[in-house]
């Protein structure tokens, strides 16, 4: 949700930017543990007047999701052939269109924020314990995303900005699971 390394200034009316991170999936009832986020960002400029900036762009956001099962589920599915572990994890690719605006509070410094739309999918070659049933062939295809994020930046040199991004949810419609 924010312009990482070569970020838009007065004069610069695109920037690209990768963010490394850390999320806290949630699937269903079933919450995991802190995992790995990377997020891509490519952004226009519309408007750059006094102190505001309104941008829009996409953002590319891939993470990991992991779970286990321990309410005992059956974990030997025919399509198999053999027993599935009791750990799985899955990765989630989110590619979505966002705008926002960013307010300058100095001539380094500025705070702002943006929303998104886009598709969500999950990948995983196997999945069952605590939130599918288990299966070989997973099938999630795309689900409509929703993103909103806030961010703080402080520009180091011309074309390169240091962004913390404190906040930032990505929601998405539920892939069909166990229950």
């Amino acid at each position: 949700s924010a312009p990482g390394s070569a970020a838009a200034g007065r004069g610069r009316p695109f920037s690209l930017g990768v963010e490394g991170g850390f999320s806290v999936p949630r699937l269903g009832t079933y919450a995991d543990s802190l995992r790995p986020a990377l997020v891509a960002t490519a952004r226009y400029t519309v408007s750059d007047e006094d102190r505001l900036l309104v941008f829009a762009g996409l953002r590319v956001a891939i993470s990991t999701a992991g779970w286990s099962n321990t309410i005992a589920a059956p974990m030997q599915p025919v399509t198999c052939g053999a027993p599935l572990p009791n750990e799985f994890t899955a990765t989630e690719l989110t590619g979505m269109l966002v705008g926002g605006i960013s307010v300058r509070l100095s001539d380094r410094m500025r705070v702002g924020g943006d929303l998104g739309v886009g598709v969500a999918s999950l990948f995983a070659d196997r999945v069952g314990g605590d939130v599918f049933e288990a299966t070989c062939t997973p099938s999630f295809g795309a689900r409509p995303a929703f993103h909103m994020g806030t961010e703080l930046s402080y520009r180091v040199a011309p074309a390169l900005r240091l962004v913390l991004s404190p906040l930032a949810f990505d929601l998405h419609a539920a892939v069909r699971g166990r229950g």
